[in-house]
Formats: structure tokens, C-alpha cells, sequence
């Protein structure tokens, strides 16, 4: 197995073109990064890793939105709360507790 050593964003765009990078989808997402790294914190966003960098698909910033937009995720307290919400929205859909 070959192990190949990614430097910098350009290298990074050249061989995963389809990703973006945190500022590129905080841009598409029309947020912040800091927001970003919340969302992939508490596991709202899917993300890949190369390196130390983290990269985004446009399907999953896609599907975050279509997943989220009704929740106030401006914060860390509401997104922990939203979470919440959801469970027991999702909880009361299935009839389990």
C-alpha cells in the first residue's frame, strides 16, 4: 500500500476535486467555518479527513440543510437542543420511547 502525503488545499483539490475544502464549504453553506466545525462536532454534517484538514461534499452540506433547516442551529446550546427535539420528534413518528 502506498501512502501519499497531502500538503497543501491545492493538492488536496487536484486529487479529491469534488470536495471542498472548510472555507469553500462554509461558502457554499453560507455560514461560518466555526459553525461547520460545530455541525461536524455534534455529528449533524458528514465530513471526510485528509491529514489534519477536513473536507465536505456538496451532497452532504446538501443533506445537512435538508435534514436541519427547520431547527435553529445558531448556536452550540440550541443545536444541542435541536438534537433533543429531533430525537422526540423522531421518537413520537415510530411510537417508541
Amino acid at each position: 500500500m502506498q501512502t501519499v502525503s497531502i500538503k497543501t488545499n491545492e493538492e488536496t483539490r487536484q486529487l479529491l476535486p469534488e470536495y471542498l475544502d472548510k472555507k469553500q464549504a462554509a461558502e457554499y453553506g453560507r455560514t461560518t467555518t466555526k459553525k461547520l466545525a460545530l455541525f461536524r462536532k455534534y455529528g449533524l454534517l458528514k465530513y471526510a479527513k485528509v491529514g489534519q484538514e477536513y473536507i465536505y461534499k456538496k451532497a452532504w452540506i446538501d443533506e445537512f440543510y435538508n435534514t436541519w433547516s427547520c431547527y435553529d442551529l445558531s448556536n452550540e446550546e440550541r443545536i444541542r437542543a435541536a438534537i433533543q427535539v429531533k430525537a422526540i420528534r423522531e421518537r413520537e413518528k415510530t411510537g417508541t420511547r
